[in-house]
């Protein structure tokens, strides 16, 4: 796996938390209004699905944050956590850090590779 597509698993896990929750609101927002066996069952159904999105999502996100950390690179670490954990734009990790969208864009990559060489278990 490479290590964009690593990363990206965390975004991923939060897309699915979001929709579940979504749906959540939603399904408790009718049950106030009218409550039949039905709609019950749906929303334990999906109160079951949130707490398996949730705890997937928190799991996903504490492995990809102990991942970065194995970089020891503290600069190189806080672009991939801002960019993949904070799910920022280079130009708002740019201004974050008070550095260029070049400079962020080429630690990036700098970070990506050091990641790579992680998940390959490459020296």
């Amino acid at each position: 796996m490479e290590a964009r597509e690593y990363l990206k698993q965390i975004e991923i896990c939060q897309q699915r938390f979001d929709t579940v929750s979504s749906e959540l609101v939603f399904l408790e927002s009718l049950i106030q209004q009218k409550i039949d066996e039905d709609l019950k069952k749906n929303l334990k159904r999906k109160r079951e699905e949130y707490s398996k999105a949730a705890a997937e999502y928190a799991r996903m996100r504490t492995e990809v944050i102990d991942r970065i950390h194995e970089i020891n690179d503290i600069d190189l670490e806080r672009v991939l956590v801002l960019r993949y954990v904070n799910l920022m734009k280079f130009e708002n990790i740019a201004d974050k850090l008070s550095y260029s969208y070049d400079y962020i864009r080429h630690k990036h990559q700098k970070a990506l590779d050091a990641f790579e060489k992680i998940i390959n278990n490459k020296p």
